[in-house]
């Protein structure tokens, strides 16, 4: 009888080690499979960080532009910086100059949880205008405009101020505050002057 144990393993020893083989592979898939996710997750994550910060950068850009520039039509001139409000959203609107150093108009839009980037090609409204969704998935948008006063800053939540004699001064910085379902609120402060 000797002779037949030392030749092989026995049927029970053999589904004990299938089913050990079975428990590990199961772990092991599991294993696998969570860090797939874990890495979708980090790269969604990712790209969302990268367009946020695209459309900071953007922003930044825009307003670092603005102009108090003059349109030599003889109408009323807008004010350079003037935020709207209404039932579609909320508007920033403000001149700057373009590429090629000439006076244009341009928006930040807030409609429908996006932020959207307008540019017209003069100061004109009704002259021709692009338009670039540069955020998706935005919860609100708020935009305040500070003031310098002689001790500190003071911030408005309208631009031009009721009763500002000169409606083509720019504040002295504006802050952006993004609140987004995945981030909370993001809050940005783009010193004018």
């Amino acid at each position: 009888m000797n002779r037949l144990r030392t030749r092989g393993m026995t049927l029970i020893e053999l589904v004990i080690a299938l089913a050990i083989f079975a428990m590990l592979g199961t772990l092991s898939y599991q294993g696998i499979h969570q860090l797939i996710n874990g890495q979708d997750t980090v790269k969604a994550e990712l790209a969302r960080w990268r367009d946020i910060n695209r459309a900071v950068y953007r922003i930044d850009a825009s307003l670092q532009q603005l102009s108090v520039a003059q349109n030599s039509s003889t109408k009323a001139q807008p004010p350079v910086v003037q935020l709207v409000e209404n039932l579609s959203g909320r508007t920033l609107f403000f001149a700057s100059f373009s590429p090629a150093q000439q006076a244009r108009r341009e928006a930040f839009v807030f409609s429908n949880g996006q932020l959207i980037w307008q540019r017209w090609q003069s100061l004109d409204p009704q002259s021709a205008m692009d338009s670039d969704v540069l955020l998706e998935n935005v919860r609100d948008i708020r935009w305040r405009f500070a003031t310098q006063s002689q001790r500190d800053l003071n911030l408005l939540g309208e631009w031009p101020p009721k009763q500002s004699p000169l409606p083509q001064i720019p504040p002295t910085a504006i802050e952006l505050t993004l609140e987004l379902p995945d981030a909370g609120p993001l809050t940005r402060l783009f010193a004018l002057r």
